[in-house]
């Protein structure tokens, strides 16, 4: 059986991408949220000066009232954000033609993979019978288990990264199969044909979010203090932490190293101090732990929580990497090198990619 074009990589996405939320139930929310953010996809919709101005701005806007959502309790995340993803989806219709709705929409259903065959437009293309929809749905649950399970015995065993992805492939590429099996040719045809031409889905996986301006409280070490717009064209390592967070100390070999590995780079490392006990709400005392643990970047004393909550922050500690646009490109929540992991290389790396990129 032939499958169509890069299928098999569209749903090893899916996998492998974590959620917006956990536990999210509609999939189809988080992946056009996501695919909105895809530089490959903005792309493909070939749009005009205007078109793409209009967008940006809009998108924009809704970034700033998504972050504060992401360590909201469940109850109170997942329908505001649901109502987000419908308003921009409205929106979108004032921006976008035809053409482009349309090519936006075949993008979506390849990257939703197995997901793709149960969603309402497919129902008139398939006819799909309940006892097609009941396998279908009962093989999706089947691999959605199996990769949990997967994800969980790597990270006891510590598996390599590249070695965890080989597996979930394989089982996402059997999981498409499975579902392939039970349909007959004409549903195979027509499955195809809604997925409309090739796309390249290996270029997806690089979304990048406009991130919120820094709230200044007035209170700063090792500086008088930044505003966001100072920080364009520049690399931003953001981390949030408190002193008295042992998980966040043993993170700052990392910010040492960074201040002392890319100095006179265009990186800038600004830590966010937000208090978790009442000692760290003490303002000398967040200036005297910077100074002894060498900290040459400045840090904004985040006293009243307002940039944890504008940024949506859940973790101490929890680092971001914001490129010359402003734009959040990946993010490492907890201690970097936590039992073997090895978040430290891996944001180096990634620091290293935005250092080459041109500033905006």
């Amino acid at each position: 059986m032939r499958l169509p074009c890069c299928t098999f990589a569209a749903v090893l996405l899916v996998a492998l991408a974590g959620p917006v939320f956990s536990d999210e139930p509609d999939p189809r929310i988080e992946a056009f949220w996501v695919l909105l953010h895809e530089p490959a996809v903005v792309e493909e919709l070939k749009l005009s000066a205007e078109q793409q101005s209009r967008f940006t701005t809009m998108r924009d806007g809704w970034d700033l009232r998504f972050f504060p959502l992401r360590n909201q309790k469940p109850e109170v995340s997942r329908p505001t954000f649901a109502a987000l993803v419908a308003e921009a989806r409205e929106e979108l219709k004032e921006v976008l033609d035809e053409r482009q709705e349309t090519r936006l929409r075949e993008v979506e259903l390849r990257r939703l993979g197995t997901d793709s065959f149960l969603q309402p437009e497919m129902e008139p293309v398939l006819k799909l019978t309940d006892s097609q929809k009941e396998k279908i749905r009962a093989i999706v649950s089947e691999t959605r288990e199996s990769l949990q399970r997967a994800a969980a015995k790597a990270k006891e065993e510590k598996t390599p990264q590249k070695q965890l992805e080989g597996r979930l492939r394989t089982l996402k590429i059997g999981e498409q199969r499975k579902v392939l099996d039970r349909l007959t040719q004409a549903q195979r045809d027509g499955w195809t044909r809604m997925l409309g031409e090739a796309f390249d889905v290996t270029r997806l996986g690089r979304p990048a979010f406009r991130v919120p301006d820094l709230i200044d409280s007035g209170q700063w070490a090792n500086s008088e203090g930044l505003a966001s717009s100072s920080l364009r064209g520049k690399v931003v390592a953001v981390h949030f932490y408190a002193f008295g967070c042992i998980n966040c100390i043993h993170n700052y070999p990392a910010y040492l190293d960074w201040q002392s590995r890319y100095r006179g780079q265009d990186l800038v490392i600004v830590g966010i101090h937000t208090p978790e006990t009442k000692a760290e709400r003490d303002i000398e005392a967040v200036k005297r732990k910077a100074a002894e643990e060498k900290f040459e970047f400045p840090v904004l004393i985040d006293v009243d929580s307002k940039n944890w909550d504008a940024w949506g922050n859940s973790m101490w500690p929890s680092v971001y990497l914001v490129d010359k646009a402003g734009r959040l490109r990946f993010y490492w929540t907890g201690e970097l090198n936590w039992q073997g992991q090895t978040g430290e290389a891996q944001m180096r790396k990634h620091i290293e990619e935005l250092l080459t990129e041109p500033a905006p």
